[in-house]
């Protein structure tokens, strides 16, 4: 049979579905009465073909929008396969009120498919998608999405559909500041949610040069970099890294006997006493200068070849603050924008 299924941001003619097949709107709607809405469908009558990319109108304060993040935005995304482990953001909208619902519209769910799920990664939530229903209402702060300003259109990486943890090789829960050090005995790469970077570190004095790369080859430790206190997954790749330079030890490497080294405290390496063995998955690194000149403490500089001002991890909690319509980051006394460029 055929179902027409209209959209606020964009409109699929026609698509030929069987009983085998799945459909449904996902409309996005917010207490200041913006909408937007995501088509979903899957089946032997659709394809990738039939994806629609977003183009969100970010022009006034009661714009929202509701998309499949998959190394496009799209508001109709169609698959021939099953949806597994669909990562869902949102855009905010700009007003004071940040409270929003879902609401599952023409759903058709056919026997061959299942039926679909709505995991929610901030309260653990996980929801069955029938037509009529709805999830929420959810708000949006700074506690609960992590680089959320108010006043401005943020992203929000929250909803997964049709979740399966066990399709992940491993996963690593970053501190109060955003970082967190992690190895694993095969290679990976950050799944989901998006924005997670990863680090090698180079080690001169008492400063550890950050370089970002795009995986985690196996048995190497890194530095993870993202929104404070957020578990991030990780799905098995074949890593590309260059690790050259790399004094990052993974926790497998790790033997009592040895000295001068440093674990992740906080925003900084502090240097460690004791033989306790390093927790599995995570990294450290061990000082290899005079062993009486030893510091106290190591801290972290991102490289400037990533287009990054060096930003000295200091030992302050970074605050996120709103000038002129845009976010700043202030550390201290100093303040960067978004690109850690220093602003002032």
């Amino acid at each position: 049979m055929k179902k027409i299924l209209s959209l606020c941001v964009a409109a699929l003619a026609a698509i030929t579905m069987t009983a085998q097949d799945i459909a449904v709107n996902i409309k996005l709607v917010a207490q200041s009465g913006g909408e937007s809405t995501l088509l979903l469908a899957s089946g032997n009558g659709v394809s990738s073909a039939d994806n629609a990319t977003l183009v969100a109108p970010l022009a006034n304060t009661n714009n929202v929008a509701i998309y499949v993040q998959d190394d496009d935005r799209y508001s109709i995304f169609a698959t021939d396969g099953a949806f597994v482990n669909l990562p869902v953001s949102f855009i905010t909208d700009r007003t004071a009120n940040q409270s929003y619902t879902l609401h599952f519209e023409d759903v058709l769910a056919g026997s061959g498919t299942g039926s679909l799920k709505l995991k929610d990664l901030v309260t653990g939530d996980e929801v069955t998608i029938a037509d009529g229903e709805t999830y929420g209402p959810f708000v949006v702060n700074t506690t609960n999405a992590p680089g959320y300003a108010a006043g401005t259109n943020t992203v929000v990486n929250r909803f997964v559909i049709n979740y399966d943890a066990t399709a992940f090789a491993t996963s690593a829960t970053t501190n109060e500041y955003g970082y967190a050090t992690f190895s694993y005995t095969a290679d990976v790469k950050p799944a989901m949610p998006a924005g997670l970077k990863v680090y090698k570190g180079t080690l001169a004095g008492e400063t550890l040069t950050l370089s970002e790369v795009a995986d985690v080859p196996a048995n190497t430790g890194v530095v993870l970099f993202g929104a404070p206190n957020t578990t991030y997954q990780f799905a098995a790749t074949t890593a590309t890294a260059d690790m050259t330079g790399n004094v990052l030890l993974p926790s497998s490497g790790w033997t009592v006997s040895t000295e001068n080294a440093y674990f992740l405290v906080g925003n900084e390496f502090k240097k460690y006493i004791g033989t306790d063995a390093v927790p599995a998955g995570k990294a450290y690194l061990i000082y290899t200068g005079a062993a009486a000149g030893a510091p106290a403490r190591i801290v972290m500089r991102f490289d400037n070849a990533q287009g990054v001002e060096s930003v000295e991890a200091e030992a302050v909690k970074a605050e996120k603050f709103v000038e002129n319509g845009q976010i700043f980051i202030r550390r201290g006394a100093e303040v960067y924008n978004l690109q850690g460029q220093l602003v002032k």
